[in-house]
């Protein structure tokens, strides 16, 4: 029944289609399969599905990126009517999913990897952030919105990594600030409270807009970027290095010597270039050369350049471990 309502729905006027009720919305995202549990299932074109999760990697993923915990999957069973995007700026949004519509509006746009984007109001379940015309706008998460550019991104080119400059930034009095300072990016000219001025000689007026053209660009490229310290203006061509943490990874800078955490500074993940260190996952972290530490922007702040001091905790019992 609900098949023949969703049918009948799309061959009426795209006027009500687009009416910003949601109504066909939902049935689609009811009639595609979307939710299931802890992960969405989006029909893109007749091959292939674009899938969130914050679990493990699918097996018969094509592309995955660990960032954003997606995934492009082949599929056999191809839905007639697939996602696209809207090449206009939507006005009305909703997160929508099989058995409820909420209409929202942003109340913060996803800040690079250092946070995802926020909604006005709480949904609390997974959802897609869709236009009343059905469009995909983002997917709704636990962690927050993952919005359309980097959707479009991952999709058009099943990256599996983003670049970076070694700069965490905030807006702050209609400038945009740098807040943190990767000591292991060779030569980096930046210290914090440095002002960015211009990104491949364009300005932006916010953060996430400046920090979004830095994931997207090319690793290995040398863009110009200017910035302000104190009165004076510094331009410089800066090679772009991969970026190792945030999104769903921990982003304590340490990503890049092979140690990532969760939230409370355990170690999830020892690389194969931190096995040398003799660490293990669960090993906790207590400070960083002296200085307690319990979220990732303190260690951010404690890291040296070189000759680290970390001290971890296993078992109650603390041991030090130098990183150079």
């Amino acid at each position: 029944m609900r098949k023949f309502i969703y049918i009948t729905l799309l061959s009426l006027s795209p006027l009500f289609a687009c009416s910003g009720e949601f109504v066909s919305c939902s049935q689609k995202v009811f009639d595609a399969k979307v939710v299931k549990s802890t992960i969405l299932i989006i029909p893109i074109n007749n091959s292939h599905n674009l899938l969130y999760t914050d679990q493990s990697l699918p097996q018969n993923a094509v592309a995955y990126n660990a960032f954003l915990g997606l995934a492009l999957v082949r599929t056999t069973n191809p839905f007639k009517y697939p996602y696209t995007f809207s090449i206009t700026k939507a006005e009305t949004l909703a997160a929508v999913t099989a058995t409820t519509v909420t209409k929202v509006h942003y109340q913060q746009h996803t800040l690079g990897l250092t946070s995802l984007g926020k909604l006005n109001i709480k949904i609390p379940s997974l959802a897609l952030l869709s236009d009343g015309c059905c469009h995909l706008e983002g997917l709704v998460t636990p962690q927050g919105v993952i919005e359309k550019a980097y959707l479009e991104h991952f999709i058009n080119t099943q990256d599996s990594f983003f670049a970076d400059l070694g700069i965490r930034v905030v807006d702050q009095d209609d400038k945009i600030v740098v807040i943190a300072v990767d000591p292991f990016y060779k030569q980096s000219p930046f210290k914090v409270g440095d002002v960015i001025v211009s990104y491949k000689s364009q300005k932006f007026t916010a953060a996430s807009s400046l920090m979004q053209a830095i994931l997207f660009s090319t690793v290995g490229s040398k863009p110009q970027i200017s910035f302000k310290r104190r009165k004076q203006e510094i331009k410089a061509h800066l090679p772009l290095q991969k970026r190792y943490g945030g999104g769903l990874l921990s982003d304590t800078f340490l990503e890049s010597k092979g140690l990532y955490f969760n939230k409370s500074l355990h170690l999830v993940t020892v690389a194969t270039e931190a096995e040398h260190l003799y660490l293990q996952p669960q090993d906790k972290l207590i400070s960083v050369n002296n200085k307690t530490v319990s979220s990732f922007k303190a260690v951010q702040i404690a890291l040296h350049s070189n000759h680290n001091k970390l001290l971890f905790e296993r078992k109650g019992f603390q041991f030090t471990v130098i990183l150079k």
